[in-house]
């Protein structure tokens, strides 16, 4: 279980040249990130890893800090399914919830490496935890997004969750206000001096 955890902290790593692209500017603007998600279960669930999706929306609250709206599927497979009957169809186990999260940036950029923490909830309570990434690939900041988090729901023991996707930012980068360059000095002309009239000879 710790492997991808490792492929993430190198892929970090070896990404971060790229990421200081941004020229140090903090990133404010809106962005959707649709992502895949995939999630270990733990035996005491009784069912397979879970795959689905997630929705990520939200904007960089201030340097360090970004603000998101989630919403979340995960679709769970029994070990061993019934062969037919109402038992099939409850041994499959569909997961839908909505939620809050907050994303922390080492760089003040609002991109690279963060820290995410969320809560959401529908039928069941969930929460997730740990480290993600945001990697512009274009001028414009379209790149991709991925996450290494543990996942709690409904009182479960804590399993690693994985989602990879897009971040698609929205808009231009607000530019700092810079002050107007000073005046170029004034050119003074030298003074004309009279030419000297020779004296009438005395």
């Amino acid at each position: 279980m710790r492997k991808p955890y490792a492929c993430l902290i190198a892929a970090v790593l070896l990404s971060a040249p790229e990421a200081r692209a941004d020229e140090g500017i903090f990133d404010d603007r809106f962005y959707a990130a649709p992502m895949g998600t995939f999630a270990l279960v733990r035996d005491s669930r009784g069912t397979g890893g879970g795959v689905g999706g997630t929705l990520a929306a939200g904007f960089g609250f201030f340097p360090h800090l970004g603000m998101e709206v989630l919403g979340s599927y995960l679709h769970y497979n029994a070990h061993t399914l019934p062969a037919s009957g109402t038992d099939a169809a409850a041994a499959l186990d569909n997961v839908t919830s909505y939620g809050y999260g907050l994303n922390l940036y080492l760089s003040h950029t609002n991109r690279g490496l963060f820290a995410h923490f969320d809560g959401m909830g529908n039928k069941t309570l969930a929460y997730d935890g740990g480290l993600g990434y945001d990697l512009p690939l274009t001028d414009h900041g379209l790149g991709l997004r991925a996450e290494a988090l543990y996942h709690w729901e409904n009182g479960q023991q804590a399993a690693p969750l994985f989602n990879l996707g897009l971040f698609i930012p929205f808009g231009k980068v607000s530019q700092p206000a810079t002050e107007p360059p000073p005046p170029p000095p004034a050119v003074v002309p030298p003074e004309e001096v009279a030419p000297l009239v020779p004296s009438p000879a005395s």
